[in-house]
């Protein structure tokens, strides 16, 4: 009986691009895929070659899901902060998003600040950066974990036919599950870099609302069309 549907999603994909050792990250992926190829599709393999995640597992597992929702707590209170002085808004917007709504909005508010660009560029470089991780945040939340006893390497599956389709693409069927392979020390060097824009936002959402009415009043001054100089308006004939 088929228990895993040989559909190969890499989660490690997004590493390509980042500021990583290439060569690291392609000996990464080697490695899971020569784990992949070594993987069978009968019943008896999950149970022979696997195991339950290990306590360092789970705490990692733990942590990388807290680092984002305090992450996305701290975007929400970023984006009515900045809803609040860019827009003068004073209703809990982000509130009513879903996860992904948040990043888009996270970069929709960050483009009407005319304060410091450091502000702006860090706004939407931690979007980018949760954008990165929230579908391996979501799969970590939802899917089931099992260690791989010969190799460094946790393998999630899951047997939820929505999931699959968002993932891979295709439907599994009735005895089948998708799945995936990360390698727990590469997530801890993503989950590092997570943590730093999470620990930006957060401060930036004290400083926007702790600073809100001054920061609106600036707001204002900078957006305020410059007056024009007297004798200057008005339609100019040309003499000839």
């Amino acid at each position: 009986m088929t228990l895993l549907k040989l559909v190969f999603k890499k989660l490690s994909r997004s590493w390509r691009g980042k500021r990583r050792n290439a060569d690291t990250v392609e000996a990464e992926l080697a490695r899971l895929e020569e784990i992949a190829l070594s993987m069978r599709s009968d019943g008896s393999w999950l149970q022979q070659e696997t195991e339950l995640p290990s306590e360092s597992d789970f705490a990692l597992i733990g942590k990388f899901i807290q680092v984002y929702c305090v992450a996305d707590f701290n975007a929400r209170r970023v984006i009515n902060g900045l809803r609040a002085i860019c827009l003068g808004e004073e209703e809990d917007f982000s509130s009513r998003l879903n996860d992904k709504d948040v990043l888009t909005h996270l970069k929709i508010s960050a483009a009407a600040w005319t304060g410091s660009s450091n502000v702006s560029d860090g706004v939407v470089r931690a979007a980018e950066i949760l954008e990165m991780h929230r579908e391996l945040r979501h799969n970590f939340a939802h899917w089931i974990v099992r260690r791989l006893r010969n190799a460094d390497a946790l393998l999630i599956l899951t047997k939820n036919a929505g999931e699959a389709r968002k993932r891979s693409g295709t439907h599994h069927a009735r005895d089948e599950a998708t799945w995936g392979l990360f390698i727990p020390a590469s997530v801890k060097v993503e989950m590092g870099k997570m943590q730093l824009h999470s620990d930006f936002l957060s401060k930036l959402a004290v400083h926007l609302e702790e600073d809100c009415q001054r920061l609106r009043e600036e707001h204002l001054t900078r957006a305020a069309p410059a007056p024009q100089e007297p004798g200057r308006t008005g339609s100019t004939r040309r003499e000839g």
